[in-house]
């Protein structure tokens, strides 16, 4: 009796990202840039570090690092900020516990931990942003990644959100303002940190005519404030069929079509679902479930923040999603509608993993016809690769006989493109007696 052994030792998955080549010098070494956000003055802090652009981590700076930034960018700043955080490394973290003067001729004189290049997903995945702004007139709004700011005694401040008070009437009304559509605006609220602006307490009551948010009824009551800062959307907002329906929005098209952001049709337009206090498993399956996928190997949850993507901010619907995992639609679930202490970071990122194969199963993958390439075979029925190592003629007759072809054949051991799938490791033996 004819058959083959396979023997696995370890199974690992790697995945290796770059966005550089080696040797080749991208920047200049201590040079800072802003990226990523709204405006020449305001964005996420890169640095240059061995001819690579890189990120700072927010973890432990002071709020001279804005001012040296800033002073490095040669930008005119009356009050300059470290803003905000960005989710999701850009790059790897070059930087952290930056702790600046505010004299220094370069961030990179200030008093930091140096982070080895490390990469989202962490702590060290939390990007600082800076804030270079000239001074502001007073009364004079802006948005910051949707949050609506004003300007009182030269300095830029958040409007304090209140469900009662700040409306979609709210948001027209500084759309207008702005001179961007104003009668699809959208209203929306995200926790923040007050060390990074103050938060003015000026409550709006706006019935949605009015030409400027100065001349909306003003309210001086903190008492509902908190850390929530009003949210404005004037255009962006994709339009959906109708009420509570599901759809992955893709981040990547490497990832594939079964992994992307949830989110859920209300009220006409798209909005995201918060992973916080969310069950992650249990609701994960009902999701992946509504959106028509069967044979499900594993459902998850994670955070959008933990991805290097971009994609456009969207309001927050549910936090606190608390499915059982019996219930038909994400709309049966026990959730938190409404009024939310979540930020955008936080949206629900929803893989389905989906059985892809059968036990035993082999394939080749990235030939130039179907008689040859990489070699994967089916585990736990998903496709894995098959490491070099050991891999000799007898194996690939093997998998060729297996296939259906028979003579000739070659065994070949070659790096094969930038394949995203697990790789069996270390000891992968095939032997026929």
């Amino acid at each position: 009796m004819m058959g083959f052994i396979r023997v696995y030792c370890l199974v690992l998955f790697i995945t290796l990202r770059a966005s550089y080549t080696k040797g080749v010098r991208e920047c200049v070494e201590g040079e800072v840039r802003l990226e990523d956000g709204e405006g020449d003055y305001v964005g996420r802090v890169g640095l240059c570090y061995r001819g690579q652009w890189g990120s700072v981590s927010q973890d432990h700076i002071n709020e001279q690092v804005a001012r040296v930034v800033c002073q490095q960018l040669e930008l005119p700043s009356h009050d300059p900020k470290v803003v905000m955080q960005y989710a999701g490394a850009k790059g790897p973290v070059h930087l952290s516990r930056v702790v600046c003067s505010g004299n220094e001729s370069s961030l990179l004189e200030c008093h930091h931990q140096k982070e080895n290049g490390r990469g989202p997903g962490s702590w060290f995945g939390r990007d600082i942003g800076v804030s270079c702004a000239p001074p502001c007139r007073e009364g004079e709004v802006r948005l910051l990644r949707s949050r609506v700011q004003t300007c009182h005694n030269q300095v830029w401040g958040y409007i304090c959100f209140s469900p009662d008070t700040w409306t979609h009437q709210s948001a027209r009304v500084v759309c207008r303002e702005l001179g961007l559509t104003s009668e699809e605006a959208l209203a929306d609220h995200e926790g923040f940190h007050k060390r990074f602006f103050p938060h003015f307490a000026n409550l709006t009551n706006c019935t949605g005519s009015e030409g400027r948010l100065g001349d909306c009824p003003q309210s001086s009551n903190q008492e509902r404030c908190g850390n929530h800062a009003a949210k404005a959307y004037c255009s962006g907002i994709e339009r959906c069929p109708g009420n509570e329906t599901v759809r992955l929005r893709e981040l990547d098209r490497n990832m594939g079509s079964n992994v992307g952001r949830l989110e859920i049709c209300y009220n006409g337009y798209w909005q995201s679902v918060c992973r916080h206090n969310a069950t992650g498993p249990t609701s994960a399956i009902v999701a992946c479930r509504e959106l028509g996928y069967s044979n499900l190997l594993k459902a998850t949850f994670t955070s959008i923040g933990l991805y290097d993507v971009t994609l456009p901010s969207i309001p927050i619907l549910w936090e606190g999603l608390q499915c059982h995992g019996n219930e038909r639609s994400l709309s049966d679930c026990p959730r938190r509608n409404g009024f939310h202490n979540c930020i955008n970071w936080e949206d629900v990122v929803l893989h389905c993993r989906v059985k892809e194969c059968n036990e035993t199963d082999v394939r080749l993958v990235g030939g130039q016809s179907a008689a040859e390439g990489a070699v994967q075979i089916c585990q736990n029925g998903l496709w894995v690769s098959v490491c070099d190592t050991r891999w000799d003629y007898r194996g690939a007759e093997i998998v060729c006989r297996q296939l259906g072809y028979h003579g000739s054949f070659y065994a070949l051991r070659e790096h094969v493109g930038s394949l995203q799938d697990s790789f069996i490791m270390n000891s992968t033996v095939v032997d026929c007696q």
